[in-house]
């Protein structure tokens, strides 16, 4: 399974999601639709947490047979092993990144960005 994408994406949805909120507080309040300001943060908050779930499911499975190892591969073991800690590392970095990304969107449920 495919755990650097969990890895790399979730800091990347983090800010990608405040500068979605940047970006569209002026014409959501232009338009005074508050929903818009709140679609970027629960959509990157969805998908960091759908990618930590991934990365949760890949750091869970049990160790699998790695295929037909080279002949001068010294511990076949250690791979599985280093599998298994950037699966660990990937859930850890995502569900950090969906802690900042629930902080980041704290503040734009509470207070209005929009002056009255």
């Amino acid at each position: 399974m495919r755990v650097w994408l969990p890895l790399l994406l979730s800091p990347l949805l983090a800010l990608a999601s405040l500068a979605f909120a940047y970006l569209l507080v002026g014409p959501g309040c232009n338009r005074q639709q508050g929903v818009l300001l709140h679609l970027p943060m629960a959509a990157t908050f969805l998908t960091c947490l759908a990618l930590t779930l991934w990365a949760a499911r890949a750091a869970r499975r049990p160790s699998e047979p790695l295929p037909s190892m080279l002949p001068d591969t010294p511990d076949p073991l250690a791979a599985q092993e280093r599998r298994r800690f950037i699966a660990w590392l990937a859930m850890a970095c995502g569900a950090l990144c969906c802690v900042v990304i629930a902080t980041l969107w704290l503040p734009l449920a509470a207070l209005s960005p929009c002056p009255a």
